[in-house]
């Protein structure tokens, strides 16, 4: 029931937070492994779905480091992202090199405007998500902002 009521919002959070389709799957799956394994530990303080993607932005940011560390030992090369047709409008290539820019920006600060903008989450939800102040989470946000902005700016 856990999995039927969050499990597509999860697995497309996932593939959001490291762009990597492929592996969303399985990371969303073993999201809800540990939130059975824990769901003693759940004290109901939160929404669900609010844990469930706290759990899922720890295995992401665990993944992202473990993918840039193959990258770094092995030089090893993403594969292009797998859910992108051929589409050569102005949109496309403008919510690409978003994407793209969202990809280089590190993982408290991607994570943070995926969960707002892209999951359409209210700050709240977001800083309890990330486990952080709702203070911390505007600060973050606004730097966030100001990153992907100037990314964009030196990239378009």
């Amino acid at each position: 029931m856990l999995v039927n009521q969050h499990g597509q919002r999860v697995q497309q959070f996932c593939g959001r937070m490291t762009n990597w389709h492929a592996d969303a799957a399985d990371l969303a799956q073993d999201v809800f492994v540990i939130a059975i394994e824990q769901q003693a530990a759940f004290r109901g303080e939160s929404k669900v779905e609010t844990w469930l993607l706290g759990i899922a932005v720890r295995l992401c940011r665990r993944w992202t480091r473990r993918q840039a560390l193959r990258k770094r030992i092995f030089g090893w090369l993403s594969l292009e992202r797998s859910d992108v047709g051929p589409d050569t409008t102005t949109d496309f290539e403008t919510t690409d090199q978003i994407l793209t820019g969202l990809q280089s920006l590190s993982s408290k600060y991607r994570e943070i405007l995926v969960l707002r903008y892209m999951e359409n989450r209210d700050i709240e939800d977001v800083a309890a998500i990330v486990q952080i102040s709702r203070q911390a989470a505007d600060q973050r946000l606004t730097r966030a902002r100001q990153q992907l902005a100037t990314w964009l700016e030196h990239n378009s």
